[in-house]
């Protein structure tokens, strides 16, 4: 659907002779890539209630995981990086988190 919505955006501009700039980004594995600790430190630099950062980190804190494939369970391990992608509050921090290297807040 996504893809349909850029082809015809440019589509439309490109039929009326307006030069179109694009700009794609991947990040389908940035989710799993964030340092955990750099995170809270941005959170806590950006002046975020602390109380919010404590009830994210205690989302974070001790995370557990299986991985089940072909029907195989795996032995339970633990969680170190990244954030989790089935949550709304994820987005927000993930979001939080490129912003402020993106700004320089580091």
């Amino acid at each position: 659907m996504s893809a349909l919505i850029v082809n015809q955006t440019i589509t439309h501009y490109l039929s009326n002779s307006i030069n179109v700039n694009l700009l794609m980004l991947y990040a389908s594995k940035s989710f799993d890539k964030i340092d955990l600790i750099k995170l809270f430190e941005k959170l806590v630099k950006s002046g975020l209630c602390l109380i919010i950062i404590r009830i994210i980190l205690n989302m974070y804190v001790c995370q557990k995981c299986q991985i089940k494939w072909n029907n195989v369970i795996s032995n339970i391990c633990e969680v170190i990086n990244g954030v989790r992608q089935d949550s709304y509050v994820s987005n927000i921090v993930w979001n939080l988190y490129c912003l402020t290297v993106i700004i320089g807040k580091t």
